[in-house]
């Protein structure tokens, strides 16, 4: 059997950590959006500000940005 993952081996985020994460999407809303819209995922996009792509999804859509489903990408239909 291969080696798992660890859930404890993972340093837990202080909420401090959290919110400066959440503050860089804030100040960062025009560039990331536009990069979102030219077909950029948004989990890759969440796992490079440090925040949950859930969280991610709920600011595009308090920022009127339409949310693309998981499987299309650039030059991609929805499945």
């Amino acid at each position: 059997m291969g080696p798992m993952f660890d859930q404890r081996s993972r340093t837990r985020r202080t909420n401090a950590d959290v919110r400066a994460a959440q503050d860089r999407v804030y100040a960062s809303r025009a560039a990331l959006t536009a990069t979102y819209q030219e077909g950029a995922g948004m989990a890759v996009l969440a796992a490079e500000y440090g925040v949950s792509r859930p969280w991610l999804r709920e600011r595009f859509v308090e920022w009127g940005v339409p949310v693309r489903g998981r499987r299309t990408g650039v030059g991609g239909d929805a499945c």
